[in-house]
């Protein structure tokens, strides 16, 4: 079984775990003063749109006798995944700094589907659940302070000199329903909400020595499945 996704999601972010701990050099500046103090940080609580392209390719197995579950499906879960994660702190002169990056990432996981015949509408529907890691490969980072804005392009050398680990951790929960066109071709709507440890960093800037972030993406996706069978099917 192969199926192919177009992915939209917003971005929900949970609160920034900062950690006073004795900071390793970051081989990659930002260029701005490095005595900035804040007052408090927080996360940016305004929504955060990206695309994601995924692949899904596995095998299922039959559950023979049983009115509503059908299969159940293990699947590796492969994608370009466009991740961010953005903070926003108080500056004790009364302005604002921010810090936002999106991160084009390698998602390389596993997912496991229960597929189930729902008895009203009678239309095939999963439910799935998996995790995985998300390697960025490149970034863009927006900073603005207090007015102030820089756009910088990192490279995977540039990710790995400012974060403590360069790998994203993930957990997903996924829903969707499937619209058959013959037998073992099929297309597919679904939601899924994704929990995403974030990577810590090296920050000289706000005067903190190491961020946490972490994020909860609510997103849609539109797919196409080539070799799921339609249980409504008869052999």
């Amino acid at each position: 079984m192969l199926s192919v996704s177009v992915i939209g999601h917003f971005t929900l972010p949970t609160p920034v775990n900062d950690t006073y701990i004795p900071s390793k050099t970051s081989g990659y500046s930002v260029g701005y003063d490095t005595d900035t103090t804040v007052q408090d940080g927080n996360t940016r609580f305004n929504l955060e749109t990206a695309v994601a392209v995924n692949t899904e390719i596995g095998y299922s197995f039959a559950i023979t006798n049983a009115a509503v579950l059908k299969s159940f499906s293990v699947l590796a879960d492969i994608a370009y995944y466009m991740q961010n994660f953005g903070v926003q702190y108080n500056i004790t002169d009364g302005g604002v700094f921010v810090d936002q990056f999106y991160f084009h990432t390698l998602s390389l996981g596993t997912m496991f589907r229960f597929n189930f015949v729902r008895s009203v509408p009678d239309i095939p529907a999963s439910f799935g659940i998996g995790y995985g890691v998300r390697i960025p490969f490149s970034a863009n980072r927006t900073i603005v302070n207090s007015g102030d804005k820089e756009k910088l392009n990192l490279s995977y050398n540039n990710i790995r000199s400012l974060f403590f680990n360069d790998v994203i951790l993930y957990g997903k929960m996924a829903f969707d329903v499937y619209y058959y066109f013959t037998k073992n071709f099929a297309f597919s709507h679904g939601v899924y909400i994704t929990y995403n440890h974030g990577m810590q960093y090296y920050n000289t800037v706000t005067g903190y020595s190491k961020h946490g972030y972490s994020s909860i993406d609510l997103g849609i996706s539109v797919s196409l499945y080539f070799g799921r069978e339609n249980p409504n099917k008869k052999s």
